[in-house]
């Protein structure tokens, strides 16, 4: 008689555990415990993949290197023109005579340039933005080579401007070989057509080959700078990607 309860005990329990392992029988009974309902709620909580982002594509970089260009653009224009602009003081000061054609072709490169880079900020397609470039410093290498002519300059100066402008478009401005070599050919062009206004001296062969290296070496500086440019975009690219989606999981 006092065995009896301790038997009924333990045969509720077991029956109650029994069932709590079952699924079947929880769902059966209606029971909240274990059965679907747990497994529902583990699968809601369970963390989704995380999205996979878009690779970077050649025409991100490109809209990039647009952009940077034209900043590029604007800072050099302005270095470019303030040396123009002391020169063009200098060889006033030099010649009277020609201060007023040396002023009108100094206010005609201000206004190109000005125009250019305006055109620049309306944010046109990177195509044409490649374009406008390379055009602004092809007139001013022209409007040096007039200005040495105007000046009597002798053909070391000019080969030393013209050097000087077409390492600094190279190391400045992200525009790679091809503009840089069209920039190279209008450099030459317009610096064999002073030398027939200016009075040869010694050292003018001398300079048409510093000049022509200097322009051999800018154009290679420029490709090799693109690669490298466009290397590091779409690596850091990658790298950022990777990391949003470590950040994700």
């Amino acid at each position: 008689a006092v065995r009896a309860p301790c038997h009924l005990g333990y045969a509720s329990r077991t029956a109650e555990t029994s069932s709590t392992a079952n699924p079947a029988k929880m769902a059966a009974r209606g029971d909240a415990g274990f059965g679907t309902t747990d497994a529902r709620s583990v699968w809601h909580t369970m963390p989704s993949a995380p999205p996979r982002t878009a690779q970077p594509t050649e025409a991100q970089f490109e809209a990039d290197n647009a952009r940077l260009l034209v900043r590029r653009l604007a800072f050099t224009l302005f270095l470019s023109l303030s040396f123009v602009g002391i020169v063009g003081l200098f060889g006033w000061a030099i010649q009277p005579v020609s201060g007023e054609r040396i002023f009108q072709g100094f206010v005609l490169q201000v206004g190109v340039a000005a125009v250019g880079l305006g055109l620049c900020r309306l944010r046109p397609s990177p195509r044409l933005v490649e374009v406008i470039a390379p055009l602004l410093m092809a007139h001013l290498l022209a409007r040096l080579a007039v200005d040495a002519t105007l000046l009597d300059s002798q053909p070391e100066q000019l080969a030393v401007w013209h050097v000087c402008l077409l390492t600094g478009a190279a190391v400045l401005l992200p525009w790679g070989g091809l503009a840089q070599g069209l920039v190279a050919l209008v450099a030459l062009g317009s610096y064999s057509w002073a030398l027939s206004f200016l009075e040869p001296s010694p050292g003018t062969m001398l300079s048409a080959l510093g000049l022509t290296t200097g322009a051999i070496t800018s154009v290679f500086g420029a490709r090799f700078l693109d690669q490298s440019r466009r290397s590091t975009f779409f690596q850091a690219t990658r790298l950022h990607d990777e990391a949003e989606i470590g950040a994700a999981v």
